[in-house]
């Protein structure tokens, strides 16, 4: 009787244990550059899959806003070093814990050249680690790959491809049907911060509640076909695009050393003042 108890307790344990190590092994995250080959200015993008390839649902926790258990490293061509976590952004983000249902997978994009500079050509050494967890009922999943490397190559800028991209990037804000289909175009748009963006900033900027995006990536760029865009915005019908407008055009006020684009804004804004002024009266 007891022989066949401690079978019968083997035969268990060896049943759980295989279960685990299958469900590890069904388990895995993957780290991608959407390129390993870029341009000057065009966004390096980031994704981390996670595959859930057992029968059971599993849990990933990724840290606040489903992004601060991530960090990177960048090294550009000329061995300057930067590391950082992704920074969280003001009201509600994304949760930290992703339910991720059986034979399902989880992936998630971010625009690294949001927060490193990408402006040199040469070869960058990129770098990230992952210390957030993957459970199952069974409790954490060990043995996952909890960090990758990556050579990217950036060439000199090249107008043409970066044209195309922010046309596609455009396209693909204005005929996406619900905002899933938004914010990775959305992001990668507004991480351009070169002037060949600026009209397709212009014409995403009432959509989706991008005002914000938009606008604030125009002034970063600030140069005279931004300062356009902006007096154009400054017209629109939208009161949060009009509004936004007006701060990023005063941002580029405070910001620019050229004395020509300070007063045409002081200008522009004084007389929409005084209109609307004379209008009240």
């Amino acid at each position: 009787m007891k022989t066949q108890l401690k079978c019968f307790a083997l035969a268990i344990l060896i049943n759980c244990s295989h279960a685990f190590c299958s469900e590890t092994a069904d388990v895995s995250v993957k780290y991608t550059l959407e390129s390993l080959t870029t341009s000057i200015s065009e966004p390096v993008i980031f994704s981390i899959v996670i595959k859930n390839g057992t029968e059971q649902p599993v849990t990933a926790k990724l840290g606040w806003q489903g992004t601060q258990s991530l960090k990177f490293t960048v090294r550009d061509p000329d061995g300057q070093e930067v590391s950082f976590r992704p920074p969280l952004h003001e009201g509600i983000g994304p949760p930290d814990a992703i339910f991720i249902g059986p034979q399902r997978e989880f992936k998630e994009s971010l625009v690294l050249s949001n927060w490193a500079r990408f402006d040199l050509p040469g070869t960058y050494e990129v770098a990230v680690a992952f210390s957030g967890t993957i459970e199952s009922s069974h409790g954490v999943i060990p043995g996952l790959q909890r960090s990758a490397r990556f050579s990217l190559q950036v060439l000199t800028r090249d107008e043409k491809q970066l044209r195309k991209r922010c046309e596609d990037l455009a396209k693909t804000i204005e005929r996406a049907k619900f905002y899933g289909q938004v914010s990775e175009a959305a992001e990668s748009l507004t991480a351009v911060r070169d002037p060949i963006a600026v009209p397709y900033l212009q014409r995403v900027a009432a959509l989706w509640h991008l005002a914000a995006a938009a606008t604030g990536a125009l002034a970063d760029i600030g140069d005279g076909s931004a300062v356009d865009a902006l007096l154009g915005l400054r017209r629109s019908s939208d009161i949060e695009v009009s509004t936004l407008a007006v701060g990023a055009l005063r941002r580029v006020e405070r910001k620019t050393n050229d004395e020509k684009t300070k007063k045409r804004i002081r200008k522009a804004l004084d007389t929409e003042f005084s209109d609307a002024h004379d209008t009240a009266r």
